[in-house]
């Protein structure tokens, strides 16, 4: 709710959102004094800027409760020359991972769907990978799909980033027990507290980074 009442829509009509500011909404909370001050001073701290449906602030919740970084919400990509490809839903810049909610209307709608098409095109021939999260399964399992966002992320990062942007990316033990992810804790090589992600390759071979 709090990321529908504060969005300022990038097609204003018929839609004459933002109905509250988020600035004045931290207000009103911070002056309350009744029932649910507690629950709504927590909601605020996660409301973000531009999430235009309901499940992709329910995706966004789901990658943040298992420990991933935080993506940008429905930002504007661009190529190399400046010239315009789209907006991603959430949209990982660092290592060029976008994961793409997509409810009934882009099955439904042929002009939705040819849009879909030559944007998420256009991503990949520009150097992004694309997850693309389904409603359906997404509300039948939310582990999985992030599971699915993970993966993506963890290879990004090791292709783009190397072993710091991995490190500072994933020193979570949240993702544990999601498939060819395995978390070690205090390992002997290791500073204390850190974490060491082991990673299995089709023959079995396994080796850490």
């Amino acid at each position: 709710v709090g990321d529908a009442i504060i969005l300022r829509p990038v097609y204003q009509q018929p839609d004459r959102r933002p109905w509250v500011a988020l600035p004045e909404l931290r207000e009103r909370v911070a002056r309350y004094r009744g029932r649910g001050k507690q629950a709504a001073s927590t909601a605020l701290g996660l409301i973000r800027q531009g999430a235009e449906s309901r499940p992709e602030t329910l995706v966004r919740l789901a990658i943040r409760d298992a420990g991933l970084p935080e993506p940008e919400v429905n930002p504007v990509i661009r190529d190399s020359g400046g010239r315009f490809l789209g907006r991603g839903d959430l949209v990982y810049r660092r290592w060029r991972v976008i994961a793409e909610y997509d409810g009934e209307q882009h099955r439904r709608s042929t002009r939705q769907f040819d849009h879909d098409v030559q944007r998420l095109e256009g991503f990949a021939n520009n150097g992004w990978h694309v997850v693309r999260i389904v409603g359906r399964s997404f509300f039948a399992d939310r582990r999985g799909s992030i599971a699915r966002v993970a993966r993506v992320l963890l290879n990004a990062v090791w292709l783009i980033g190397g072993k710091t942007a991995l490190a500072d990316a994933f020193r979570t033990r949240a993702l544990k027990g999601i498939a060819g992810m395995k978390w070690i804790k205090d390992s002997e090589d290791f500073r204390e507290g850190d974490f060491v992600v082991w990673s299995w390759d089709r023959r079995g071979v396994g080796d850490h980074v």
